[in-house]
């Protein structure tokens, strides 16, 4: 169920959960304090300098980890393009009316300065430089601490939200918060003070980089540039000095609640900071060693508020279970930005707050495994993700200092063998269920092949995998995909246009024998049109097909054809000579080649080539063919003479072309079929040899049938 809400506006997905700030006008009183800071950097203009571009600092209103209200938190950077609208809470420019002042540009070298070290006053100290940034609550500026000789932001609070004691204690809170947190991926806070007139400000360093927001996006979009400069490993060493900076926060007590990309910063030389602490949480107790407490007057944040980014938030985060927050609430955040580090999209869809619910809570699958393999991932860095991001507490990794481990382990190139063997049972068990599944339902035979590839990726040897994926290549499935029907119909296609030319070669080698029979002296000359004509029309219909120039039924009417030259030509020696020789190659040739429902009919047609002349002769239709008389057999040919010579040769060579004609169409259906059967053969050689040695064995044996232990000698005896 959605996390309880309180009367604040509804975040954005991608922002921190928030207090409306006020607007600013130019007549607000608040917007006093920009004018003033900026005069003060007018009056310092008016010698002319280069035109830079401003840096940006990234201002953003947040809802403090010890009060309801607003809290702002400060991200300085250098010029930048313009930010993802991920950040709703960015602020880039000045209130309407106010023109910001573009700062000077950092110097490179360290210059020596003289300045008193007695205290000479606020003004005297910090010399403005111009604007970075500012919020409904505050500003921050660009400083020139006189005493030592640097640049520093100076965060300040408005003099509106000043007359606030709740303001003015979340604002020291942050400061004291972020101040005492001393470790190096920690922006640190130099001053703590009030100005002269009254409002509080701290000052800290001022950074020079790139988010991890900005580095994302420029790998998203496909910037050569960026690919260079921050590869995989690159990016995992950062991330893991995030780790460290989590790990030492958690440590003092100190929960960061607002962990995602756009709060990581790169520096040019190694730099690392983890910045916005202003939705810290302090869980720890009073400790004489210095760490970062709750204070007694300070209101903690109580059971029931949500403060964070949708998206990156916890689901005990989202679920306002703040009592129950501990480290390993921010090793889940840290885990989604792993995620997104790695993939370059987010965990949890952006589709509007509900999805985002859903998902966070377990409510909707993530797909963190399928979709890690997908972008080609190793499967330790997707164990990582998935420890990290489990749903529940128990299931993570138990400090933020684990995780920055195990990110170290990966990186030094250890292979944690028992974590693949598990993650490999894990999807061969998926594998087993869908192929037994797959007889039924069709689409279950390619999850299970794709599990089965996921299992043996992670453990090539693993003997349930190999299998599963035995009898997924050894069982038929049920239903052919559309993509494999498809090559078959371009392998039948080709094969029968293969078929075609041979049925041209065998028509026009019938067309051979025209000359012998008309030499033979022609009696019948409609029998002899007949046949001839068949046997030329035939050969052209076919010339045409296999030219493409007809198609449809072309290959049948042929047949038919064909069927009647045959029984035509029982005219010349009767239906018994020659006739069935040529009605059975014929037949056979469309059987072999010809469409499959078509089979049947061209069957009957054959027979009838033979059987219905003999029937014609018998009822007295056609003549006779044969007399006999005795023992003798007199033949009576109707279309031609028989004289001896030209006969016998007619004959010779009608059986040879009998022999010859069948021969070689089995020849070519044989030679088709042990193409296939060396095709097969090869796909199953070559799947065997993918496989390792243990692997390979195993499919061995399930090729090769277990044989019955034979009984013991004395068995036998007993037995006989």
């Amino acid at each position: 169920m959605p996390p309880p809400k309180d009367d604040r506006d509804t975040p954005a997905p991608e922002s921190p959960t928030r207090v409306a700030a006020p607007a600013i006008s130019d007549d607000d009183s608040s917007a006093d304090d920009t004018h003033v800071f900026q005069a003060s950097v007018a009056r310092k203009a008016a010698a002319p300098k280069p035109a830079v571009a401003p840096a940006t600092v990234r201002h953003e209103k947040t809802a403090s980890a010890a009060s309801p209200g607003p809290q702002s938190s400060t991200r300085l950077m250098p010029p930048e393009p313009a930010a993802r609208p991920r950040e709703a809470a960015t602020i880039r420019e000045a209130p309407p009316g106010v023109v910001p002042i573009p700062p000077p540009a950092p110097s490179l070298s360290v210059s020596l300065v003289r300045a008193p070290l007695d205290d000479q006053g606020f003004g005297a100290r910090y010399l403005p430089q111009g604007v970075l940034g500012e919020g409904g609550m505050g500003l921050i500026g660009l400083c020139k601490d006189v005493r030592i000789g640097r640049e520093v932001a100076m965060k300040m609070l408005r003099k509106e939200a000043a007359k606030s004691d709740e303001a003015r204690m979340r604002f020291e809170r942050e400061a004291r918060v972020q101040g005492q947190l001393e470790h190096p991926s920690i922006v640190p806070i130099y001053d703590l003070g009030v100005r002269p007139e009254g409002t509080p400000f701290f000052t800290m360093k001022r950074l020079h980089g790139e988010t991890l927001s900005e580095i994302m996006d420029a790998l998203q979009k496909g910037s050569q540039s960026a690919a260079a400069a921050y590869s995989r490993r690159k990016l995992l060493t950062a991330f893991s000095s995030v780790c460290l900076a989590v790990a030492f926060a958690n440590a003092r007590g100190v929960l960061h609640r607002d962990l995602k990309p756009s709060n990581v910063m790169l520096g040019s030389y190694g730099e690392v900071y983890l910045l916005d602490w202003g939705l810290a949480k302090l869980t720890g107790a009073a400790d004489d060693d210095g760490r970062v407490v709750p204070q007694s007057a300070q209101h903690q944040t109580q059971v029931g508020e949500v403060m964070g980014t949708p998206g990156y938030m916890s689901p005990e985060q989202l679920r306002g279970e703040i009592d129950q927050l501990d480290g390993r609430t921010d090793v889940y955040s840290l885990g989604v930005l792993l995620f997104e580090l790695l993939t370059l999209e987010p965990l949890h869809e952006r589709k509007g707050l509900d999805t985002i619910y859903n998902s966070t809570l377990g409510k909707r699958d993530a797909r963190i495994t399928e979709r890690a393999f997908a972008k080609g991932l190793p499967p330790e860095l997707v164990a990582i993700v998935v420890k990290a991001t489990a749903l529940e507490t128990r299931d993570r990794y138990a400090t933020a200092r684990d995780l920055h481990d195990a990110i170290e382990r990966f990186l030094d190139g250890h292979r944690d063998s028992k974590q693949r063997e598990e993650m490999a049972a894990q999807h061969a068990a998926t594998a087993l269920e869908a192929s037994q599944l797959a007889a039924t339902v069709p689409h279950m035979r390619e999850l299970a092949m794709r599990e089965v590839s996921a299992a043996l990726a992670l453990d090539p040897s693993h003997a349930g995998a190999v299998e599963t994926l035995m009898r997924l290549m050894l069982d038929a499935p049920v239903e052919i995909g559309d993509e494999a029907r498809q090559e078959f119909k371009q392998s039948r296609r080709n094969t029968e246009r293969e078929s075609r030319r041979g049925t041209l070669v065998s028509y026009l080698l019938w067309m051979c024998f025209v000359p012998i029979v008309l030499s033979l002296g022609v009696r019948d000359r409609l029998a002899a049109a007949l046949t001839g004509g068949s046997v030329i029309l035939a050969a052209l219909l076919s010339w045409l097909s296999s030219r493409r120039i007809l198609g449809g039924p072309t290959r049948f009417i042929v047949y038919c054809l064909g069927t009647l030259a045959i029984a035509s030509t029982c005219t010349l020696m009767g239906w018994a000579i020659v006739v069935p020789g040529l009605a059975a190659v014929h037949t056979v040739g469309f059987i072999v080649y010809g469409e499959k429902r078509l089979q049947p009919a061209a069957l009957v047609l054959g027979a009838l080539s033979v059987v219905l002349p003999f029937v014609l002769q018998e009822a007295g239709v056609l003549p006779r063919a044969y007399v006999f008389q005795g023992d003798k057999m007199t033949v009576l040919p109707l279309m031609t003479s028989l004289p001896a010579l030209r006969t016998q040769l007619y004959l010779v060579l009608a059986s040879l072309a009998a022999i010859v004609v069948p021969a070689v169409v089995i020849s070519r259906l044989r030679e088709t079929l042990e193409a296939a059967e060396e095709r097969a053969f090869m796909h199953a050689w070559t799947l065997q040899h993918l496989l390792p040695g243990r692997a390979r064995e195993a499919a061995a044996a399930l090729r090769t049938p277990a044989k019955e232990p034979r009984p013991p000698a004395a068995e036998k005896g007993k037995k006989a």
